[in-house]
């Protein structure tokens, strides 16, 4: 059985843009490229919005519920 090689993500990236370039040509590659991307929301304030979501009493409920085997 052969061992399986991934690419690092340089060498994909880089790949894959030559390979855009060559379908879609320069001005569309620059277009495509300068697409804005969404900002994700911060990994603390995400954890924070969720601790908020849960109920106390639920959440240690259901542990204890899990720990004794229900």
């Amino acid at each position: 059985m052969k061992a399986i090689r991934y690419q690092d993500k340089k060498t994909s990236l880089h790949r894959a843009m030559k390979a855009m370039y060559r379908e879609i040509g320069p001005v569309e590659l620059m277009r495509v490229t300068s697409i804005g991307h969404e900002s994700r929301e911060d990994s603390v304030a995400r954890h924070r919005k969720l601790q908020a979501s849960l109920d106390d009493e639920q959440c240690i409920k259901e542990m204890l519920d899990a720990y004794r085997g229900k």
